[in-house]
């Protein structure tokens, strides 16, 4: 298993490259990446495996389902960083990116996907719910539509509202603070098959993009639709065939 884990970060870490140079051609003679999350550039060694839906959240899903799907099929992947994060030189977080989504997020995540923050006398949501479930929608379009979802106008405050799991970042639209939740089945077939097999699905909507994952559905800022591709190579082309990156890091 650490082996296919080892050869997955790889083949992540070349794509993920790749996507990013098409926005920043200068890291093509580097050996860097950009964290998705704060925004940093750093080596290979500096990144790790990153469950979008977290291992602990997957570990409520039923035995069959676990014979059935793998993990990484149930949860999505992506390279997120381990360096620790820093503020003018002090470290105010040891572990980076990685270990900080696990911190503040796998478990309220784990109380929305089991249904348990929304039953009987456990019923009792928080801004962190819904932020984690923010947090696990970004995540997944950057593994869908690469970094045009990091470097958008819309990407800054959703990398910003990453680092802020009690309140709602100043700049999040009112709509974009709200996650719809439902039961979740409990068996794998047919008509739920694709509950189990694909994790994320997006919708854009004029400056929104609702992301639906397992039982629940949210709705983020988005500045363009990431399905129109982006136009390279034409000196002067529509507004919404381009990008304009937003290079901000909230960390050194």
């Amino acid at each position: 298993m650490e082996m296919m884990e080892v050869g997955l970060k790889d083949r992540l870490w070349h794509a993920m490259r790749q996507d990013l140079q098409r926005f920043m051609p200068a890291l093509g003679g580097t050996s860097l990446l950009m964290c998705c999350a704060c925004g940093r550039l750093l080596t290979q060694e500096q990144f790790s495996l990153e469950h979008v839906i977290s291992q602990r959240a997957l570990a409520d899903d039923p035995e069959e389902i676990k014979k059935k799907i793998t993990k990484n099929e149930r949860a999505g992947t992506l390279l997120l960083c381990r360096a620790p994060l820093k503020i003018r030189g002090k470290v105010v977080y040891a572990n980076g990116c990685n270990s900080w989504k696990g911190k503040f997020y796998d478990r309220p995540l784990r109380e929305i996907l089991n249904g348990r923050a929304v039953s009987g006398q456990n019923r009792r949501l928080l801004a962190v719910h819904s932020i984690a479930v923010m947090a696990v929608a970004y995540l997944g379009m950057v593994a869908r539509y690469g970094y045009q979802a990091v470097l958008t106008q819309s990407g800054l405050p959703m990398r910003q509202q990453f680092f802020i799991p009690g309140r709602f970042h100043r700049d999040m639209p009112i709509r974009c603070q709200i996650a719809l939740i439902g039961v979740p089945p409990t068996g794998y077939d047919e008509e739920h098959a694709e509950f189990w097999t694909n994790p994320m699905s997006f919708e854009y909507d004029a400056g929104i993009c609702r992301v639906g994952f397992r039982n629940v559905v949210t709705t983020l800022p988005c500045s363009r639709d990431p399905e129109v591709p982006i136009a390279r190579h034409l000196p002067i082309k529509p507004a919404r065939y381009t990008l304009r990156p937003d290079f901000r890091t909230a960390f050194e």
